[in-house]
Parts: structure tokens; C-alpha cells; sequence
């Protein structure tokens, strides 16, 4: 699936120890108002292994699934010597439920060489929030920031 970068993307670490608890619920309302859809990365795996880990820590949600792929460039990452499967999800009631659950920005199952994360949420095919997990920091359209 092609996305483009909101020309009004900005880059910040600090976010990741101030986005959870109460905090993140807020942040999740500002995130729901400007996006249709969200993607989340798999492990580096097969697409059928990768919606078996889907299913696995996001079986609320599998339901969900618009479309996926295999890609050696993400929003945050390039990964050489092989692709990483993205699966991207409308933003339904039980994708709002799934992550209104978590307590944080970047709380994502990451258990050995299972796991999701890398949340992006998107506004009519343009990223509009873009979170690296393991780095900890966040791309955000600073514009509709300000305007929430």
C-alpha cells in the first residue's frame, strides 16, 4: 500500500516517556479524530506467519485487516536483506477498543521474533502519526496538533 508523510511531519524522543496513562487516552482521542486507518508491522516473517501473529496479539482486531504486504521500507525503518510485513486496519470500534487498551504509545507484545508494533495512523492515505517502537520516538503533523 503507498502512504504519503504529512509535509507537517516532526520527529521527537522526549514524546515516548510522556505519551501513557491518561495522557495517551487523550492523545488516542486527538489520533482517532484525524485518521481513517492505522498499520502495525509483524515480525520479519512470511505473510502467513505474520497474520498468525497477528491473530495472535491482535486477534481483536484481525477482523480489521484492509490490506497487507511485505516491504523493505516502512514509514520508520529501511530493513535490508529481506521485508517486514505491515498490516493496516480500519479504524473500526474494536481497533479503538484494541488500543485504547494499552497503557502507552508503545506498548506492543514484542516476545522473541513474534511480535507487532510500529503504530501509524493514517487521515485519507497520509500518515499523519508515526511511531518507531523500539526507538522510542514518534513522527506527528505538528499542524493538526496545534489544531486539536
Amino acid at each position: 500500500m503507498k502512504f504519503k508523510l504529512s509535509q507537517n511531519i516532526e520527529y521527537n524522543q522526549a514524546f515516548f516517556y510522556e505519551i501513557k496513562d491518561g495522557v495517551y487516552l487523550n492523545f488516542l482521542k486527538f489520533a482517532f479524530g484525524n485518521s481513517d486507518m492505522i498499520s502495525l508491522c509483524a515480525s520479519r516473517a512470511s505473510l502467513e506467519k505474520a497474520l498468525r501473529i497477528a491473530e495472535k496479539y491482535g486477534k481483536p482486531i484481525i477482523n480489521d485487516i484492509i490490506d497487507s504486504e511485505i516491504t523493505d521500507k516502512t514509514h520508520c525503518s529501511i530493513y535490508r536483506g529481506g521485508g517486514i510485513p505491515v498490516f493496516y486496519f480500519r479504524l473500526s470500534e474494536a481497533v479503538k477498543d484494541f488500543l485504547n487498551a494499552k497503557k502507552s504509545l508503545f506498548e506492543y507484545e514484542c516476545n522473541g521474533s513474534d511480535w507487532l508494533d510500529d503504530l501509524v495512523f493514517y487521515e485519507k492515505g497520509v500518515c499523519r502519526l508515526s511511531t518507531c517502537t523500539h526507538e522510542g520516538f514518534i513522527g506527528i503533523d505538528i499542524e493538526k496538533l496545534k489544531a486539536f
